[in-house]
């Protein structure tokens, strides 16, 4: 089946760690019932450097006071109450992001409502490092 979505140029393994690691917060988020929404959609752009891949990942959680947008992706830093976190997740899912040219980000949180978070992909294999690409497919990075 078709989707019309482009491939992006990433490891697939660590790929699925970094998704895996924001769909995990988004259910850890949520206390009792919510849900949680993932939707992928494809920015054609009118350049290379446009063509991209968006991932949303919405929750119906606690949500992220909006001082701490930033500070959730930094080494070590957990929020989580009762030692449910140990900062290491996000962290590590940026890094992996950004090594592929892409990004993650909160794009919106209502603490008490749920937060949004956004990744983006490119799909032009002209800005991603192949070189960089097959060293993580072999467990080198």
């Amino acid at each position: 089946h078709d989707s019309g979505i482009p491939p992006v140029y990433a490891s697939e393994r660590q790929l699925s760690t970094a998704v895996y690691s924001v769909i995990h917060n988004a259910i850890k988020a949520i206390s009792g019932h919510g849900q949680v929404r993932i939707e992928l959609r494809h920015d054609s752009g009118e350049t290379e450097r446009e063509k991209q891949v968006r991932i949303q990942i919405s929750d119906t959680g606690c949500g992220i006071p909006s001082d701490r947008f930033e500070s959730i992706f930094e080494f070590g830093t957990s929020y989580w109450p009762d030692g449910k976190g140990t900062g290491y997740g996000l962290w590590r899912a940026r890094g992996i992001f950004q090594s592929f040219r892409g990004s993650v980000c909160v794009a919106e949180s209502t603490p008490g409502e749920g937060s949004t978070f956004i990744i983006v992909l490119p799909t032009s294999y002209a800005y991603v490092d192949t070189a960089e690409v097959s060293q993580l497919e072999d467990g080198n990075g």
